[in-house]
């Protein structure tokens, strides 16, 4: 409770954060980023004549990426290649002991606005450390790609995002600003249903559709719309749509959305089903799948985590 559209904390926000932390007992915070509070860039470095390709040669090309994705007000999330290539030849792994005359890194930088956080920073008041954050598309690639490879779309209440992954590495996202919010309203508005019946009447034409239906076509309308603005950013960045894998919708109604199947989501623990973002969001957290930059995440031991964020971008 207490948060605005956008995520950002009103004033509720604080003391309802600080008493699930106080409850759960616990001291550092990691956000959960709804996908329009950070943004992507792609990056290319190249290490001309590198020798044998070390570990130092990565982490040094991969600090060069992060400065050049730096910019004033934001802090840089993450920062990880997604491909490499050697003298032409492309890869998802790092050609350790190699020695190209060129290697080439592709590197997706995710950042989030340095007043987003302190926002965060301020409401959870004294007590309570904020650790850093997990963007969402991030987060549902971990739960929903578990082999870090391929597309995922998640269909939510307010829009739906897209987010493709390379090597465990988010490289491209899309965003359409339609949800499920839209599939009730039209609902509501076409059969003269109260808030709560139309919820009902959208949960029950997209699980059964009847293509004969009228609440079909009302629901089925707004999901063509919602794949035509999709498909359009994601084409804008350039985001393969084929072949993903869809969650927030079930599956007959998935495949009217670019296409994509249904995401299985019953490996997820049972209580976070409903919501993957957050189920991902604990997986990268706790080191079980993918990678998450734990360079924020390390200063969240020093006195102010958004002073140090505040002085290095």
């Amino acid at each position: 409770p207490g948060l605005t559209p956008q995520g950002h904390p009103r004033g509720a926000a604080g003391p309802a954060l600080a008493a699930l932390a106080a409850e759960a007992g616990v001291r550092d915070v990691l956000l959960l980023l709804p996908p329009g509070a950070t943004s992507l860039k792609r990056i290319e470095v190249d290490v001309p004549r590198p020798g044998p390709i070390g570990p130092g040669a990565i982490e040094r090309a991969t600090d060069e990426a992060r400065d050049a994705a730096a910019r004033p007000g934001e802090a840089v999330l993450s920062c990880r290649p997604y491909e490499f290539d050697a003298d032409g030849a492309s890869t998802g792994e790092a050609p350790l002991g190699a020695a190209p005359r060129l290697l080439t890194l592709r590197l997706a930088s995710t950042s989030a606005p340095v007043g987003l956080l302190s926002a965060f920073d301020a409401a959870l008041g004294g007590g309570v450390t904020l650790g850093g954050g997990v963007p969402a598309p991030d987060a549902l690639a971990a739960a929903l790609l578990p082999e870090g490879e391929g597309t995922v779309i998640a269909v939510g209440h307010e829009e739906t995002c897209a987010a493709a992954v390379r090597a465990g590495v988010v490289w491209a996202q899309a965003r359409a600003p339609v949800g499920l919010r839209h599939v009730e309203g039209d609902l509501a508005e076409a059969l003269a249903l109260e808030p709560e019946a139309a919820s009902r009447a959208a949960a029950e034409a997209l699980a059964s559709p009847k293509p004969g239906g009228r609440a079909w076509k009302v629901a089925s309308d707004r999901l063509g719309e919602l794949s035509d603005l999709l498909t359009a950013d994601a084409g804008r960045a350039g985001l393969p749509l084929g072949g993903a894998v869809l969650s927030g919708l079930p599956g007959a109604a998935a495949s009217r959305v670019a296409g994509a199947r249904p995401a299985g989501v019953d490996a997820l623990p049972p209580a976070l089903r409903c919501d993957p973002a957050l189920a991902g969001a604990a997986y990268l957290a706790l080191g079980q799948r993918g990678g998450l930059d734990r360079a924020v995440l390390r200063e969240a031991r020093k006195p102010s985590p958004l002073a140090w964020l505040l002085r290095r971008f």
